[in-house]
């Protein structure tokens, strides 16, 4: 009976792992996210995304380049928190905050840093005005990813 009960237990667990997987992979499929699953761990899934953005978000017409962000996902009944790195991602971790909240992570590469960088490098969008808007444009994805 025991040994019914731990097969049954680990049977689940691992069917539980796997549906959130196929989960995340269809929310982020359904945002039009590039990403990759770069790693297991034993308290979350982490994805490496690259999202597309607009070189100047009142003129798409002047282009696009793709942000690199991390996600550190525990669980969907977790909350989110956002760090903005100021520069390139090159060491993933997860904040203090993260780690007392036992929440899920984003850790976003600011614009025009690492691999956040557009084919032509125009300083002229490189302000505070473009990088709030991709921040916001990140924290929609959250939303959304929280929502389904």
């Amino acid at each position: 009976m025991k040994k019914t009960f731990l097969l049954l237990l680990v049977l689940f667990v691992s069917l539980y792992s796997h549906a959130q997987e196929q989960q995340i992979d269809s929310i982020l499929t359904n945002l039009s996210v590039s990403y990759e699953k770069i790693k297991d761990h034993k308290a979350y899934e982490l994805y490496e995304l690259h999202i597309k953005q607009p070189i100047d978000h009142a003129d798409t017409s002047k282009g696009f380049f793709h942000q690199k962000v991390y996600l550190s996902h525990k669980s969907f009944a977790s909350p989110t928190v956002i760090v903005t790195s100021g520069y390139d991602v090159n060491q993933i971790y997860n904040s203090e905050l993260t780690s007392l909240l036992e929440a899920n992570q984003i850790l976003v590469e600011h614009r025009y840093f690492g691999e956040s960088m557009p084919d032509s490098m125009d300083y002229r969008f490189l302000n505070l005005k473009q990088a709030t808007a991709i921040l916001m444009k990140n924290i929609t994805y959250s939303k959304k990813k929280d929502d389904n």
